[in-house]
């Protein structure tokens, strides 16, 4: 890893109305190293790659990349001054081919005559698919028939097959499943040891220490500090986040584990195909329940079902006086909301 500097912000700003999202940040980042960017929800970090990689504009300051001044108004103009991000959220196109989301914006390299070449795109997206290891994954197939995990591999392929001198992995790994997060960090090892740089956010500090050779960290909007990696601990990074020493409890103890005893929503064997089957679970009153999992488990599906919103779905969802939610209707009319 070299100490040479590719990308500084200088005094960057950003507000949504009276909300200063971003204020004065400035920081810089090496090449060939993974920079770790750290925060509390609200710190900044979103919105400060937004900006870098072209989805927000800049209110003022201004980056600077190897040596020059960086400005990008869209993400293809991004990609195209070397700047690259994979989101947290599905950041591919539905109803078009794994091939034509791969080379979206660049598809002129396979127009010929102003026709566009679809079988060299197709050849192209296939080879490069096959250098990363994803051969499973067909180029001319649409990309709607692929599920979230897969979708995020085609995902690296699109945000790296160009060789960016930066790339942003915003949150990426919170919905991926382990070989998931483990292909991420081997894309992110391959892009440092190229002598290229990584922007690594994430909310798992272990993760952070374990992937990154320095951390950078901003509050409430504001730029913190910057650590060597191999230099601190989680608790460490936690103080620097929350602006003061945290004790040894995280959860809440104010209350027992004594659940109150009146059932709200009664849930007996609730099924959808392909999404999940036989749930069976009791609300009571005052209390809030989560679902958790990866990608593609279920959980999302189990919401709408609860509110009768799912095709084919089996078992029953039962309130107190014994209503059934068996449509949408019924669970509007008891009050039932689904958001």
């Amino acid at each position: 890893m070299t100490d040479s500097i590719l990308l500084t912000s200088e005094n960057l700003c950003k507000s949504f109305g009276i909300t200063r999202a971003v204020r004065d940040v400035s920081f810089s980042i090496r090449k060939g190293e993974i920079h770790g960017l750290i925060g509390e929800n609200g710190s900044g970090k979103s919105t400060f790659s937004a900006m870098l990689t072209g989805i927000y504009t800049i209110d003022s300051g201004r980056f600077i990349l190897d040596g020059a001044e960086y400005r990008a108004g869209n993400q293809i103009e991004a990609n195209r001054k070397g700047v690259s991000i994979i989101v947290q959220e599905t950041g591919t196109v539905d109803s078009l081919t794994v091939a034509e989301n791969i080379f979206l914006g660049k598809e002129d390299q396979f127009v010929k005559f102003g026709v566009k070449n679809t079988t060299w795109m197709n050849h192209e997206a296939q080879r490069l698919l096959r250098e990363y290891g994803y051969d499973r994954i067909k180029a001319e197939v649409v990309i709607d028939h692929y599920n979230f995990e897969d979708r995020k591999l085609i995902e690296m392929v699109k945000a790296t097959y160009f060789n960016p001198k930066l790339v942003v992995v915003d949150e990426t790994t919170t919905a991926l499943s382990q070989e998931g997060r483990l292909e991420l960090y081997d894309l992110m090892d391959k892009i440092r040891a190229d002598g290229r740089t990584v922007i690594f956010i994430s909310h798992d500090l272990a993760e952070v220490i374990a992937h990154t050779d320095r951390i950078s960290v901003l509050r409430d909007g504001a730029y913190i500090d910057t650590v060597e990696t191999k230099n601190v601990t989680e608790d460490d990074l936690r103080r620097l986040m929350v602006g003061r020493e945290l004790g040894t409890h995280y959860y809440r103890t104010d209350y027992d584990e004594a659940k109150p005893s009146d059932v709200v929503l009664r849930v007996r064997n609730l099924s959808v195909p392909k999404a999940f089957s036989n749930v069976s679970f009791d609300l009571h009153q005052g209390e809030i329940i989560g679902f958790g999992g990866l990608s593609e488990c279920g959980m999302h599906e189990l919401g709408k079902a609860l509110f009768a919103g799912s095709y084919g779905r089996t078992g029953k969802v039962t309130l107190a006086d014994g209503t059934e939610i068996n449509s949408i209707p019924t669970a509007i009319s008891r009050s039932v909301a689904y958001a």
